[in-house]
């Protein structure tokens, strides 16, 4: 009886070997995503720390207005009109500060009280007509009280207008103030004048020089 071998593999071999191929391609798949997944993560990490970073080095404007010694000073003025002046040692500054916000006020009162005057027989004459009895009947004419009670009413919303500016001045000066305290200026510090000549343009040419 004679054998014939066949050439061909067996059937095990080539299952193994199918086996090997798909079990390489799923590792290298999987290998793949977990190397897009972990680097989706450390992006989405280190966009949080740069905005926490930028968070925390980029704060609100009224937070940079408000620090330090000419911060304070400014608040303290907005608090109390006159207070950032003194914490500045510059209590001299207290009338000029009060002068001017307590000229601004009395122009409010006083103009407030007189439109109110104008504005009560302006309504009576239009009401009453001849049978008025305001304050100004032989007086003044209704085109006469008319135009006072503008008159009024326009210097009332002006010295409103003039109040709010001495209460922001008031806090701007005790800022600028507390920064030109804070400036070191170096006793060094000197200032030299000299020619000049640029070879770049015809003439000559004062030179100013600091040390």
């Amino acid at each position: 009886m004679i054998l014939t071998l066949n050439n061909s593999k067996p059937r095990f071999v080539n299952f193994n070997y199918r086996f090997l191929k798909y079990f390489v391609l799923i590792l290298l798949v999987s290998n793949n995503a977990i190397n897009l997944f972990s680097q989706d993560i450390q992006e989405k990490d280190s966009s949080k720390i740069v905005t926490k970073i930028d968070k925390q080095k980029s704060p609100s404007a009224i937070k940079i207005l408000f620090q330090g010694k000419p911060g304070r000073a400014l608040k303290y003025s907005l608090l109390l009109p006159g207070a950032g002046q003194i914490y500045n040692k510059k209590a001299w500054k207290l009338p000029l500060v009060y002068g001017a916000m307590g000229g601004t006020a009395y122009g409010i009162y006083f103009c407030k009280k007189e439109y109110n005057r104008f504005n009560t027989a302006y309504n009576m004459r239009l009401t009453l007509k001849e049978n008025s009895m305001d304050e100004f009947k032989g007086i003044l004419k209704l085109e006469g009280i008319y135009a006072y009670r503008n008159y009024y009413d326009y210097y009332y919303q002006f010295w409103s207008v003039m109040l709010g500016l001495s209460y922001l001045l008031n806090g701007i000066e005790a800022f600028v103030d507390r920064h030109l305290q804070e400036f070191n200026v170096s006793p060094d510090l000197s200032l030299r004048f000299g020619p000049s000549f640029s070879p770049e343009y015809a003439g000559f040419g004062i030179n100013l020089v600091l040390k």
